[in-house]
């Protein structure tokens, strides 16, 4: 999560700006945390919180090409 080659940490987004980033209701993001699916998160005291190279990741993960 911390990008050590420019000393940049990894952003991380709150629900909402995952939702829109995901191109998601924020209600399918909090279902599928309650049954341990879609992306990795973290959680902070209370907070919830997604580290943006996770969700390249699950987009990655994802993503299925068709072959011609």
């Amino acid at each position: 999560m911390y990008d050590t080659a420019n000393n940049n940490p990894d952003p991380l987004l709150s629900p909402e700006e995952t939702a829109r980033y995901l191109n998601r209701d924020i209600r399918t993001l909090a279902n599928d945390r309650s049954k341990g699916e879609g992306p990795d998160f973290i959680k902070l005291g209370g907070l919830i919180r997604y580290a943006k190279s996770s969700l390249d990741k699950h987009i990655a993960d994802s993503t299925i090409i068709l072959k011609k």
